[in-house]
């Protein structure tokens, strides 16, 4: 190489790491003069929040009496940790100087009105204008995305905030955990399906069977009946549905009944929960739509859970 080529990548180089000290997410320099970027979310309390992935693809949440609850959902519960979490966590997103400024950078970073990760909208009032509007496109590192605000055309890097943070999907907001009853506390079981019913309870740590009385044998596997019980005790949803009383759910003449008697300690008394499982989900993959006593709302159970609670028999779980 010659003389003049090492000096031209002598300033090359120079050039590189120029940039590199320059660039906001090199380092910490200059963190004293971040400042928060939803500044405005200070001064009002949320009623409503909705992420877009695309038109097909996005979720509204919305503050209901005193819990936050999916809107398109029939006003399905939120997981309401989830919610003040992610409100916190933008509270605390920083920003310095901009990364561009003008609104011909828009595509490329994907924080345009028409071409984004994720958009998210905050509203003051449910039936008003949306207060914020906020981009999240690109991401140049981990947990950093390029972002901008609606109503202005510079775009950031933002730490500690990505697209994957803002899930696009109800189920990501809802608690997955449709039944969580300690195994320990369970006292009776009993089945209702098409192979007919049954009904175990517990004693001194012992399952017996109760009903039929004449299944001719009432020796059970004490494995598969704790397998079967434990797993309708922390029963989980496979997606949100509507109200439980909205018809097509088939509740009224349920493939399955589930009867789960519980008891919170010694002396304490017995309640009972019940979980029906309805139709297949159509156009589904064997899901089938659930409901449970004390729930106003449906939810689906996946085609595994399903067939477990409408297929057993009482003759799986004899030796």
């Amino acid at each position: 190489m010659s003389r003049t080529q090492w000096i031209l990548t002598g300033i090359l180089a120079v050039q590189v790491l120029l940039l590199i000290a320059a660039a906001p997410w090199s380092s910490d320099r200059g963190m004293e003069s971040s400042r928060a970027l939803l500044l405005k979310l200070e001064s009002f309390t949320p009623a409503r929040l909705e992420i877009e992935e695309t038109e097909e693809r996005r979720v509204a949440i919305e503050h209901r009496g005193d819990q936050w609850v999916l809107a398109n959902e029939d006003g399905f519960p939120a997981d309401t940790s989830k919610v003040e979490d992610l409100l916190e966590d933008l509270e605390k997103i920083k920003v310095r100087r901009p990364v561009v400024t003008q609104s011909r950078y828009h595509d490329t970073f994907k924080v345009a009105d028409n071409d984004y990760e994720r958009r998210m909208r905050i509203w003051k009032d449910a039936d008003g204008d949306p207060e914020i509007e906020l981009f999240v496109g690109t991401s140049p590192n981990y947990r950093v995305s390029h972002v901008r605000l609606g109503d202005d055309d510079r775009v950031y890097e933002a730490r500690g905030l990505g697209a994957y943070d803002l899930r696009s999907d109800a189920l990501s907001w809802v608690k997955r955990t449709f039944v969580d009853i300690p195994f320990e506390d369970v006292t009776r079981f009993t089945l209702s399906n098409g192979h007919g019913s049954f009904e175990l309870a517990r004693e001194d740590g012992e399952w017996k069977l109760v009903s039929p009385a004449d299944s001719g044998s009432e020796t059970l596997d004490a494995a598969a009946v704790d397998a079967l019980v434990r797993s309708v005790a922390s029963l989980r949803l496979s997606e949100p549905a509507g109200l439980s009383g909205t018809p097509g759910y088939g509740f009224d003449s349920p493939a399955a009944t589930v009867q789960i008697a519980h008891r919170a300690g010694e002396g304490a008394a017995e309640e009972v929960i019940e979980v029906r499982v309805g139709k297949d989900v159509e156009d589904g993959d064997g899901e089938r739509y659930a409901s449970r006593s004390g729930f106003d709302h449906a939810v689906t159970l996946s085609k595994l859970d399903a067939d477990k609670l409408t297929d057993e028999k009482l003759a799986d779980l004899q030796p």
